[in-house]
């Protein structure tokens, strides 16, 4: 659900950032022939601009309430990194891993026998053993 969730909204602020730059290159295109954009595009642009800072505040508010202190990028960083870093979250991980197993999904079970890893199949969290690297 996160997941899915952080991929949309990086996904539009990616085609709003797209529809941002084009309207910014038109309208300097139509400085740089010496004449000044009408104020429909003026205002599309600072539609299309507000639109975009918003968009970047879901996903930087998203990524706030997801992340531990230590895994949240700093302050004012591209809106990828935000993303990316919920994906390679590992408590993100943890969530998804509890939330699956709270609906009865199993999880695999490992345990080192003889110094070789060996995976048993479903079981519980209890039933993994201490110690598994």
């Amino acid at each position: 659900m996160l997941e899915i969730n952080m991929d949309e909204l990086t996904e539009e602020f990616h085609r709003r950032a797209d529809e941002s730059k084009h309207l910014l290159d038109s309208m300097m295109d139509v400085i740089s022939e010496g004449c000044v954009p009408t104020e429909d595009n003026v205002d599309k642009l600072i539609l299309s601009v507000d639109a975009l800072r918003e968009n970047y505040l879901s996903i930087y508010r998203l990524a706030c309430e997801q992340l531990t202190e230590d895994e949240l990028p700093g302050e004012g960083m591209p809106a990828q990194v935000y993303a990316d870093a919920l994906a390679n979250s590992i408590s993100m991980r943890y969530k998804r891993l509890m939330a699956g197993r709270r609906k009865g999904d199993g999880i695999l079970c490992c345990r080192k026998i003889y110094g070789q890893r060996v995976c048993t199949g479903t079981g519980t969290l209890s039933d993994s053993g201490p110690g598994i690297p």
